[in-house]
């Protein structure tokens, strides 16, 4: 029965995504710049919180320490880092994470000020900004 019951529910979210993808699209195409740039920097940040909780997790350091860490003594962040519980292919995909939002850092907070402050923004940088992310999901899911 709950075998039953979990397939039913798989194939009604399979169809309510399939369903809600063209109309997603659709969503993104017709959204202010302002509610881009609110998505973008949600994302952003997720994926950077995300960033720091491993190394916090693994390290044994705060999400506070290694912030701190990571902005005024990144060589010591770094030993923590090799001395931790990671596997070497989860240091390349924390280091390959790190290089990709450092990447969008930048255009990131540009695009949210011109968005903020009711200025067009770059179509350009609006598809940079979503190809890195969509590297670090696809990295998420490849490895």
């Amino acid at each position: 029965m709950r075998k039953t019951l979990s397939t039913l529910l798989m194939v009604i979210v399979a169809f309510v995504l399939v369903g809600c993808g063209p109309n997603q699209a659709l969503l993104w195409k017709n959204a202010a710049p302002q509610e881009k740039a609110i998505f973008l920097l949600e994302v952003y940040n997720t994926q950077w919180d995300n960033y720091i909780d491993i190394i916090a997790y693994s390290t044994g350091l705060t999400a506070e320490q290694v912030k701190y860490m990571a902005k005024n003594e990144p060589e010591k962040l770094k030993e923590a880092i090799d001395n931790s519980s990671l596997t070497d292919e989860a240091r390349a995909t924390l280091r390959y994470k790190k290089d990709i939002l450092s990447k969008i850092d930048m255009p990131v907070e540009e695009f949210a000020k011109l968005a903020k402050a009711g200025l067009p923004t770059s179509a350009e940088q609006e598809e940079f900004i979503i190809e890195m992310l969509n590297k670090l999901k696809m990295r998420a899911y490849t490895k």
